[in-house]
């Protein structure tokens, strides 16, 4: 009988939408292996996340930043690490060659990524083939379930499904204080080709009868400086949360509106009715599940020309308010 107490370490220092997609992993490691430990080591900036996934034991900042930074960094992270030549198989979701570097310092006694990251493939003995065209096309959270061929002889799909037991939603409400029905909008991701335009964001907030929280980082923060320079009315929770406190502010939304982005993850992981702003129709295929009736995408297409975006087809504030209401129909 194969040993069941093993240990795994799934490394995933992506970004936060990344790190909500490695869930399933979680639930086949565990059916497979009942009594095995799983353990998440994560960027430091996305630590709280795995909190809301059921089959994981314990997690590790890497704050590759500040106090693991460079060479030394990786050395420090080894002595914190308790399980520092314990770990039997690393699975490295978010191939990096700080990833697999990170893997071998740990003394994981298996490394398992895609063979893309130079000439540190060479530490990565459980090889899955990087095939680009197949990645673009497949949702992500089923993509990375590639990553257990090595290990599980039986891999099956289920939903990303994201639940925290230690939030107490009704206390953030009232924190921020928000009212009882609301939508929330995320409109800007790391990347400005994947950001929705001004003019639209504030037609659709001026429109749509339900109030709107505004979420995001610095860009979505500069935004609603304009809004409110233009009297618009709001919510603003620009640069204002913790991630728990987002995926909660999101867990007791009527909508999550969001383009390719974390929220966009964090509301359908919750089971929150989500319309997902997507321009560049490659992008949904990799990035949005396929088979939810409350999740819905709109497709636009943006184009770079040198450092400028340039729209091929926007997305309109009246095609997503008319999403809504045809949601709204359909739950009726």
């Amino acid at each position: 009988m194969e040993k069941q107490n093993k240990i795994f370490a799934i490394i995933s220092l992506g970004f936060l939408g990344d790190t909500i997609l490695t869930e399933p992993i979680y639930k086949n490691l565990r059916k497979k292996y009942n009594d095995c430990k799983i353990i998440t080591i994560t960027n430091k900036l996305f630590e709280e996340v795995p909190l809301g996934f059921e089959d994981n034991d314990e997690i590790f900042a890497y704050d590759k930043n500040n106090i693991h930074k460079g060479l030394k960094g990786y050395y420090k992270f080894r002595k914190e690490f308790k399980y520092t030549n314990k770990i039997d198989y690393a699975i490295i979701t978010h191939p990096h060659e700080r990833s697999v570097i990170l893997a071998k310092f740990i003394g994981a006694k298996n490394i398992i990524s895609l063979d893309k990251c130079g000439i540190f493939n060479f530490f990565i003995n459980k090889k899955i083939k990087y095939i680009e065209d197949e990645i673009r096309k497949t949702y992500k959270a089923e993509y990375n379930l590639n990553y257990l061929k090595h290990i599980c002889d039986e891999i099956k799909y289920k939903e990303v499904t994201y639940k925290r037991n230690d939030i107490n939603y009704s206390l953030i409400k009232n924190k921020f204080s928000l009212p009882e029905k609301y939508i929330v909008l995320a409109p800007t991701s790391k990347d400005l080709i994947k950001d929705w335009d001004y003019q639209n964001i504030k037609e659709f907030i001026t429109k749509i009868p339900s109030k709107v929280v505004l979420v995001g980082t610095e860009k979505a923060e500069k935004i609603a400086k304009e809004l409110e320079k233009e009297s618009v009315k709001f919510i603003n929770l620009c640069n204002k949360t913790t991630i728990s406190e987002l995926g909660a502010i999101i867990h007791e939304a009527e909508y999550c509106i969001s383009v390719d982005s974390g929220p966009f993850h964090f509301a359908y992981s919750q089971g929150i009715k989500t319309i997902g702003l997507f321009f560049n129709k490659d992008f949904e295929k990799e990035w949005a599940p396929k088979n939810l009736a409350y999740v819905k995408t709109l497709i636009g297409e943006k184009l770079e020309e040198g450092k400028e975006i340039k729209y091929v087809k926007n997305i309109s504030a009246k095609d997503v308010i008319i999403e809504i209401e045809s949601m709204e129909l359909c739950a009726k």
